[in-house]
């Protein structure tokens, strides 16, 4: 009997956070704004819509091909629905602006959204 008590105790608490972790980007209306996600959107929220992989597949890509640091290389690209969100740390205002140029390039000036910070 006790052990039953602690399972709906535990299920009661677990759907009490569920709004807590639901996808922000969901609630975004792309049309309006196709680089309005959330800035707690995270690499999770990456799309597996065929384009958006596509997307990130040729930003990283190109990325790798750039003169900048091994951790500027490895910045979260995170696509969707044709929006990109680049976000994480770089060494310099040049890296930064590599990236974001490559992301430009590849998504359309107008659907990138700039979450990275120069830690210098």
């Amino acid at each position: 009997m006790k052990l039953q008590s602690h399972k709906i105790i535990f299920a009661a608490a677990a759907l009490s956070f569920a709004p807590l972790f639901a996808n922000a980007a969901d609630a975004v209306n792309v049309e309006k704004s196709p680089v309005a996600p959330s800035p707690a959107v995270t690499a999770a929220d990456q799309s597996q819509r065929p384009q958006d992989v596509e997307l990130t597949r040729v930003i990283r890509e190109d990325l790798m091909k750039r003169d900048i640091s091994m951790g500027a290389k490895n910045i979260t690209i995170i696509s969707r629905n044709g929006a990109v969100v680049i976000k994480g740390e770089v060494a310099s205002q040049q890296e930064k602006n590599v990236i974001l140029q490559a992301a430009k390039t590849h998504a359309g000036a107008a659907n990138v959204k700039d979450e990275v910070a120069v830690l210098r």
